[in-house]
């Protein structure tokens, strides 16, 4: 299974096993290709919840929240930017996730405040290559 589709199960499995859900509520994107839509809004950009970042080859590199105060649209705002040509660049800060950032998919949740629980749960779970916060709990 590749780690793009371990996503999406674990964001199911999360809802159903952790919520207690009968069917999930929770909107997952389609992926969003940083190179071909850059010119295009962020999935659920004004909304609170997650982001899943991956490599060219969907190997998961980075799980991050917006929660509260924020949106996934600002939180993915502070990682790309606009090069002199208005094409997408990373910001330096993120050349240590081992691996070019190419695909997001985004998790719009119901509450602001599922976001961070739903984060944890992911890296916990999928432990991506960039992610420190939410290792080692046990």
């Amino acid at each position: 299974m590749s780690d793009r589709e371990k996503f999406k199960a674990k964001v199911k499995e999360y809802q159903i096993k952790q919520l207690n859900l009968k069917e999930t509520k929770f909107k997952i994107s389609d992926p969003f290709d940083l190179v071909e839509d850059w010119d295009c809004y962020y999935p659920f950009c004004d909304e609170p919840g997650i982001y899943a970042i991956f490599d060219e080859k969907w190997n998961l590199l980075y799980i991050g929240k917006a929660s509260n105060n924020s949106s996934i649209g600002a939180r993915l705002g502070t990682y790309f930017k606009n090069d002199e040509e208005g094409n997408y660049k990373p910001v330096d800060s993120i050349k240590s996730w081992g691996g070019e950032p190419h695909y997001i998919i985004a998790v719009s949740v119901c509450k602001p405040f599922e976001a961070p629980s739903l984060e944890e749960y992911l890296i916990y779970n999928l432990d991506p290559k960039s992610n420190k916060v939410g290792k080692n709990i046990q």
